[in-house]
């Protein structure tokens, strides 16, 4: 399913853009989910971790931040310069420090996570399930349900194609860097869970893991405080402080003696929908007060009788409706009769939903929307006669809030061009240009002393400063010394993980793969380790080998 373009998803709507997901071709999937859509599959699961990090308190505080300089360099810039240089340089400062772990944790989705075999469900992987899942009979499979195992199967097609281990072998030949921070936070997540997977058994569930890591950094509200606090004295100072905090929460986690007791508590607070912040080492007070600062950013404006006010309202609408993401839309006829509609652009027919339009032939824009909190999938038509109907739905929708996605929905033309004319004004602020320089000069040195250290927990003390000058120049390429195929089968290792570490697995990923016979043991033995930096573990019980980075 690929129409072109790039995907990524805007941190301050946290609307996502899948650029390989065809509306046409998916909605026809849709109406009868016979095959499998493995193509849209990966770069789903990366953009909607992002969605899912950014659905956030850490990630509201960034954005409400950013919306707030906005608002003001567009109304008078004059009037609230410090306020917004002060603005922009902690909210910069959070998306540099914060830009590897996310990637890290996007990559982390789309190359190693597998559902069902632990407590905890990810988002993204529920998700996923609903958005992409094929019928198989209900009941229990093994330990799985129908969903798990649907998406099971899916997960390896896609990971058992040629041109997805070229993926991830592209990704490990990247330049170690921090300004996109693909491979850096790759090498970290993975690191991370390797080793935090040894001392707490379930962290070794690759989802339950990720779905922790996002909450342990997004959910803090220490950090989000550290975003929303103003500093007039010393306005670069903020800069420090928000590094120093996600340093210190990597420090708390790999460092904690009760890691098991945490990752229990979170989980137990998870499965039975209860706050988290507990687990987390977070108090209400916290909460509360991280809450109640984010919430002053915009609720000062709108007491203004003018622009800034309707600004800020503007800025209400886009907190609250963070939450939905649209796979897709189209324009389209629909017409509905004898209890089924057809959209007619997609050739595709549905059952008609719990809430059906009368009988009649409709014109407007059909919208695919996932509201990212619920487990549901919703077709909707925005019609010209100014109605929003849901066509039909995937998934339970008992807490689907209707007027909010009506006018999600409604106004998403209009508050796109909003968004737009707000970041354009913020662009042309020359001193903001400079203080957003500042930032991006500390860059590495903010990132450095989080992620080096992260990416290199596998490599001997001596060997560090040496294995990241190699990283630096063509990733993991130029650990294994410019070896483009020892390279392969790194990566492959890592997918066939997603099976089993044992032997057997690793010889049917590499059949599938078309890799070389006998490569993948060739690189257990001559790759596990290199310039002193750990790649593989090889099995001890059944062969095989388990990928580390």
């Amino acid at each position: 399913m690929a129409d072109g373009g790039q995907s990524f998803t805007d941190a301050i709507t946290n609307a996502a853009l899948f650029a390989r997901l065809n509306t046409i071709e998916y909605l026809d999937w849709l109406s009868a989910r016979n095959k499998t859509v493995n193509e849209a599959l990966p770069q789903f699961l990366h953009e909607f971790t992002h969605h899912w990090c950014f659905d956030s308190i850490v990630g509201n505080a960034i954005a409400m931040v950013r919306m707030r300089a906005q608002r003001c360099a567009l109304v008078d810039a004059g009037a609230h310069g410090p306020q917004i240089l002060g603005d922009v340089v902690r909210a910069r400062a959070a998306e540099i420090v914060l830009r590897p772990l996310a990637e890290g944790l996007a990559l982390f989705a789309e190359f190693d996570i597998v559902p069902g075999r632990g407590r905890i469900l990810s988002r993204t992987s529920m998700a996923a399930m609903i958005c992409f899942g094929v019928p198989i009979p209900e009941g229990k499979h093994g330990s799985h349900t129908a969903a798990e195992l649907s998406l099971m199967v899916l997960l390896q097609g896609t990971r058992l194609r040629p041109d997805f281990l070229k993926r991830k072998t592209g990704v490990y030949a990247m330049p170690y860097e921090y300004e996109h921070g693909y491979l850096s936070g790759y090498l970290a997540v993975k690191a991370l869970w390797s080793v935090l997977a040894a001392r707490v058994a379930a962290l070794g569930d690759k989802d339950g893991f990720l779905a922790f890591l996002r909450s342990w950094i997004y959910d803090d509200p220490v950090l989000a405080m550290a975003i929303v606090s103003e500093d007039a004295d010393h306005p670069s100072r903020p800069i420090r402080t928000i590094g120093q905090r996600v340093y210190d929460r990597f420090a708390c986690l790999i460092n904690a003696p009760d890691l098991v007791a945490i990752v229990d508590q979170w989980m137990a607070a998870v499965e039975a929908g209860a706050p988290v912040h507990a687990s987390l080492g977070s108090s209400q007070v916290e909460i509360d007060r991280a809450s109640e600062a984010i919430f002053r950013l915009i609720s000062r404006d709108v007491r203004d009788t003018g622009p800034l006010g309707q600004l800020a309202e503007h800025a209400w609408t886009t907190q609250a409706e963070r939450k939905y993401c649209v796979l897709g839309s189209l324009e389209s006829v629909v017409i509905c009769r004898e209890g089924k509609f057809h959209i007619e652009s997609a050739d595709a027919t549905f059952e008609r939903g719990e809430l059906p339009m009368p009988d009649g032939r409709f014109e407007g824009e059909v919208y695919i929307v996932m509201p990212s909190r619920l487990n549901c999938l919703l077709i909707c038509l925005a019609a010209t006669d100014g109605e929003v109907y849901l066509l039909t739905s995937y998934g339970n929708t008992s807490d689907l809030e209707p007027s909010e996605l009506t006018g999600h929905i409604l106004n998403r033309k209009n508050n796109e061009a909003i968004h737009a004319l707000l970041a354009k004004a913020l662009k042309q602020m020359r001193s903001v240009g400079e203080a957003t320089a500042i930032v991006t000069k500390n860059r590495t040195m903010l990132c450095d002393q989080i992620y080096a250290r992260l990416a290199t927990l596998h490599t001997k003390e001596a060997h560090i400063a040496g294995a990241l000058d190699l990283l630096r120049k063509k990733g993991l390429l130029s650990v294994v010394d410019s070896d483009h195929a020892l390279l392969r089968a790194v990566a492959a290792v890592g997918l066939a993980n997603t099976s089993g570490s044992d032997s057997v697995s690793l010889m049917f990923f590499s059949k599938s793969l078309g890799l070389e016979d006998g490569l993948m043991e060739a690189a257990i033995r001559t790759a596990s380790e290199r310039h002193g930096m750990r790649l593989l573990l090889p099995g001890t019980r059944y062969g095989g080998a388990t990928a580390l980075v």
